[in-house]
């Protein structure tokens, strides 16, 4: 825990966000949202976490990130900004590892919940989408499930999302 110095939230759904404050308080880690999920979490994100929680969660005090290159300890990662899910989540892409962390923005074979508060079916599709362009990625991690690893996997994997965005967009979901 010690080594912990930074903790990049890709969103501020409680199963992501809950141990933050302990992370902060028990090791020192600086705590990293986007600006836009920051201030979802602010408001309407806050009906996630109970009252004797609620001010620790909310108040922490969080480093704001933006989209763009992000360099440490002889690493990058690009932090992309992918709405849908949730309004400010966000992608990690290691391009080195040929790894893309994409929290609940898609599991193996789906696309994340949209019908959560802050949840939106047109960013979420545009979010899969822009991450389709990322032709190197090999292996993927994902909030909930295995990881998706080979590209053939990668591959297979958006086609089954690109199947279900399309059957979501015939049926009218957005």
């Amino acid at each position: 825990p010690a080594d912990i110095k930074t903790v990049l939230f890709t969103h501020s759904h409680p199963d992501h966000l809950w141990s933050g404050p302990l992370l902060a308080r028990e090791c020192g880690a600086e705590l990293a949202l986007t600006e836009p999920e920051s201030a979802f979490l602010k408001n309407q994100g806050q009906k996630f976490f109970p009252p004797p929680i609620r001010p620790e969660i909310i108040n922490a005090p969080y480093t704001l990130v933006k989209e763009g290159r992000l360099n440490f300890g002889g690493h990058s990662l690009d932090i992309i900004l992918n709405p849908g899910h949730s309004p400010g989540g966000l992608s990690l892409h290691f391009p080195a590892e040929k790894v893309l962390v994409v929290g609940d923005l898609y599991c193996p074979g789906t696309i994340g919940a949209i019908d959560l508060p802050g949840g939106c079916p047109k960013d979420m599709y545009a979010s899969v989408e822009r991450l389709q362009a990322l032709a190197e990625v090999e292996t993927v991690l994902c909030g909930h499930g295995p990881a998706i690893v080979g590209r053939a996997g990668v591959l297979a994997n958006y086609e089954l999302l690109n199947a279900e965005i399309a059957a979501k967009k015939a049926a009218g979901v957005i």
